[in-house]
């Protein structure tokens, strides 16, 4: 290597830094034909100072970012293997021509390398358009005669000082974006908790570490050295005081818990939360229930020779980044949080957010309602009661959501919902509840659901810690932030289930049977019709449909038959079942009955003389201008559950 290219690549500034070692590595390619269509290709590995190492080439570059250019990733081997090493260093990743030095692009960062962080990812490492052409940076292509060399190097310093522990715990939660206001951080602290005699406090189901303050917030850690769950392993968690007992405080913030040697900065285990974590009265604590298995304590690391508990002591630390909260991007982040759905199958059609605002709240009656608005294609409106009072006498407010389209209709919307009373200045000031674990089904036997008894009275001028009240100057906003989801088969079979259990609280959904019947031709069809045998639940069952006519109206009747039981069975069946008619494209526009009955060899049919008149088959609905019987078709299906038999 010449000395042009010594000079490049040694070029780096080290600062304070102590320089430990240093190496380079350089990755002959001699068929770049061979690999520039490849997803990935790996280097071989290589050990510079002291640690192995290898580089991966995505030659097409790593997903859209990477797009149109070379995706370069530096790996470290030896920190996958351990919890405990923790390496600094500057890295120089370059591209040269194979024969000439001075052709040479690199990208220099620096980087701390630990089990959490194994690589130094540079997704747009460089432009594949200059590659193979000469220009006025290169005299030579950087491609040349199928060849080309990338290589690395890595230089390693000591670490020895708080300040490389702390700049370390900072890079653990990637805060570097600073300029973005919802990145904009108003408090950061590192507390450190030294424990003594570990060994008599390792056998106590619970250590509180002493009240700390960040940002004007208290603070503690809880330790449970014998785990919450498992007591194989250690469970850390960080705990704000403040919100436990405060109806409107929200904190947003990111951490990193650890633990490390006492003597030693570089020898720690530590776990970051990187998302942004909303600290409130329901939500008060994070951490790890499994924090670090405990025989990993005591075990030392191969090149060190130290265990996180020395002498009998270790100290347990939290670096803690409370994040600007005065802004709608993060109130709605911490709306979204609280909605998200556990459930693949439930997708996110679109979302919309409303405010009602609210300038005299003394002069409001024991009911309101805000105006009608759009949201999610639906229109809706707010339903405020402002003096709700419990059995006990206590006055609450009650927020309901309603939906002004599903009344008279057979449209069926699938959403989930928050409601919220906050300050009219400060979104960090609000109290809500997160009253629907699932999603809700509006239709037109239930177009309203909400929060009875949201927050009592007497709680809305209460000040928080900020000093703010929900209701400042007679003045309060009501927010309701809805989520739409796509109504498909999931959906639809969800909310039938949804309905029968509404009814019939004994059903156990996820044992209860699904059947359907496409109905062809239904204009050509005889007052009377019959599907197919089908089995369900161990029985033969069938559908029937009856048209009934009488003087001025006409309608069909359903009924689910059970065929075993009129000579095949001598017991009763007692059946939960719902029977549902339903549009063939469209899940969302059905008509749906619930019923509980008893079958036996005398009673082997069930449902509704009167299920639903003729005309609403060819009603279309208000929202979707859909009709249930569409191009002459349209499905009958259901559920069915079998209770008990006897």
């Amino acid at each position: 290597m010449d000395s042009f290219f010594k000079k490049k690549v040694k070029c780096t500034k080290d600062g304070n830094n102590e320089v430990f070692r240093n190496g380079y590595y350089e990755w002959e390619i001699k068929n770049w034909d061979k690999i520039e269509n490849e997803f990935y290709v790996f280097s071989p590995k290589f050990n510079i100072c002291g640690y192995s190492w290898e580089l991966k080439l995505y030659p097409k570059g790593k997903g859209d970012e990477g797009k149109n250019h070379l995706s370069l990733y530096l790996y470290n081997n030896d920190v996958d293997k351990d919890l405990y090493p923790h390496i600094y260093t500057n890295v120089i990743l370059y591209i040269r021509n194979f024969n000439d030095y001075t052709n040479c692009e690199t990208i220099n960062s620096s980087k701390y390398f630990n089990h959490n962080e194994n690589s130094l990812n540079h997704t747009k490492f460089i432009n594949k358009s200059i590659l193979f052409t000469k220009n006025e940076k290169f005299s030579k292509p950087l491609v040349e005669n199928n060849k080309t060399i990338i290589g690395v190097y890595i230089r390693v310093y000591k670490y020895t000082r708080e300040e490389h522990f702390i700049n370390e715990l900072k890079s653990l939660l990637s805060n570097d974006n600073r300029s973005n206001k919802s990145e904009e951080i108003i408090g950061e602290k590192n507390f450190e908790w030294e424990i003594e005699d570990w060994n008599i406090h390792k056998n106590e189901s619970l250590l509180e570490s002493p009240v700390f303050k960040v940002q004007n917030y208290n603070w503690k850690l809880n330790l449970y050295p014998n785990g919450m769950d498992d007591k194989n392993f250690v469970s850390l968690f960080l705990n704000n005081i403040d919100v436990e007992n405060d109806n409107s405080l929200h904190i947003c913030a990111k951490c990193v818990l650890y633990i490390r040697n006492i003597n030693k900065y570089s020898f720690f285990h530590g776990e970051p939360i990187k998302f942004f974590t909303y600290f409130n009265k329901n939500f008060d604590k994070i951490g790890f229930s499994q924090f670090i298995k405990k025989y990993n304590l005591y075990a030392e690391f191969e090149k060190s020779s130290k265990a996180l508990v020395e002498d009998d002591k270790v100290i347990i630390g939290a670096y803690i980044c409370i994040y600007n909260y005065d802004n709608q991007e993060r109130y709605t982040n911490e709306l979204n949080k609280l909605l998200v759905l556990n459930n693949e199958d439930f997708h996110i059609r679109n979302n919309s957010n409303y405010e009602w605002k609210i300038d005299n709240w003394d002069s409001l009656q024991h009911e309101e309602f805000s105006p009608e608005f759009k949201a999610i294609d639906y229109n809706w409106k707010i339903k405020l009661i402002k003096d709700d009072k419990d059995e006990n006498g206590k006055e609450y407010v009650s927020i309901y959501l309603n939906n002004e389209d599903v009344i008279n209709d057979n449209i069926h919307i699938c959403t989930k919902f928050i409601l919220t009373i906050r300050n009219c200045e400060d979104y960090s000031c609000f109290n809500t509840r997160n009253f629907l674990q699932f999603p809700c089904f509006y239709d037109k036997n239930h177009n309203t659901f909400g929060a009875k008894n949201l927050i009592e009275t007497k709680y809305l001028t209460e000040k928080n810690k900020n000093s703010k009240s929900l209701v400042e100057n007679g003045k309060t906003i009501i927010n309701a932030y809805i989520h739409g989801y796509n109504y498909e088969r999931e959906q639809y079979i969800y909310n039938l289930k949804y309905i029968l259990k509404e009814k019939y609280k004994d059903t156990d959904c996820e044992k209860a049977y699904y059947f359907e019947w496409e109905i062809k031709n239904w204009e050509f069809i005889s007052n009377y019709i019959e599907s197919p045998e089908f089995l369900a639940c161990n029985y033969i069952w069938k559908i029937e449909l009856n048209l009934l006519e009488y003087e001025k109206e006409a309608s069909y009747s359903a009924f689910l038959k059970n065929v075993d039981v009129e000579d095949k069975c001598d017991k009763d069946i007692n059946v939960n079942f719902v029977l549902s008619l339903r549009n063939i494209h469209d899940y969302s526009i059905f008509e749906a009955k619930a019923f509980n009955y008893i079958f036996n060899k005398n009673n082997n049919k069930c449902g509704l003389t009167k299920f639903i008149e003729k005309k609403d088959l060819y009603k279309k609905s208000k929202t979707s201008d859909t009709t249930l019987i569409e191009n002459d078709i349209f499905i009958i299906g259901g559920l069915i559950y079998i209770s008990e038999s006897k």
